[in-house]
Parts: C-alpha cells; sequence; structure tokens
C-alpha cells in the first residue's frame, strides 16, 4: 500500500520552498520509504533504485530502508512534480475517488507493485 505526503518544510509543490537552502540539503530527492521485510521480499537494497506500479502508472525512487514505516505499506512524498529536476509524481499512482462536495482529491493510499531497478 503506498501512501504520500509531505517532507517537512515542503510545500507549494516546492515552487518556493525548493529555493530554500536548508530545505533542500535536508531533503534533496524523493525517497521511497520501504521497511526491511518488504525490502528484503522484493529484492530492495538501501539506496538502490525502485519502480513503484499502480494500475495509473509508474514511477522510480531511490529507497530508504526503515523500521519507521509498517510493513505493507511505502512512502513517497508529494511534491516532486514535473517541475522538480527528480520528479517523481506519486500523486498519479493515486485512484481518481475525489470528495463529492469539495472535489478534493483522494490522495491518501493506493495498491501498488515494488520492482527492483538496475
Amino acid at each position: 500500500m503506498l501512501t504520500v505526503g509531505r517532507y517537512l518544510g515542503h510545500w507549494h509543490t516546492m515552487t518556493r520552498t525548493a529555493h530554500v537552502a536548508r530545505v533542500a540539503k535536508q531533503h534533496p530527492e524523493p525517497l521511497l520509504e520501504v521497511h526491511p521485510a518488504d525490502a528484503q521480499r522484493h529484492g530492495l537494497s538501501d539506496g538502490s533504485p525502485a519502480e513503484v506500479i499502480s494500475r495509473r502508472g509508474a514511477v522510480a525512487a531511490r529507497v530508504q530502508i526503515t523500521d519507521r514505516i509498517r510493513p505493507g505499506t511505502v512512502f513517497l512524498p508529494m511534491h516532486w512534480g514535473a517541475s522538480q529536476p527528480n520528479a517523481c509524481e506519486a500523486n498519479r499512482l493515486m485512484h481518481e475517488q475525489a470528495c463529492e462536495h469539495s472535489k478534493q482529491p483522494e490522495l491518501k493510499a493506493a495498491a501498488v507493485r515494488l520492482r527492483s531497478l538496475p
């Protein structure tokens, strides 16, 4: 299950915060957070590239193995869109469900597969 969110300090799709040196240094690229058990099961190693695949598309990111994430769940930050040097459009993997009243997209979670990249 993929869940997306933001790194502390990243706002406005990074159109502003990407220019803050301290923030850019703290999070220079989007990382795919994977639990150690899931990393082992999918043949992923810390720092290696991986592909995250849903029914709607795929993105690539470098793996960060961490026990801060639950087994069966992976995390990607949502602020690396097409305008960023390390584009990783996590929201493209999400489904199109939205609130019928506000039209706010439901971008919280989606089923995905992981694949190690060379």
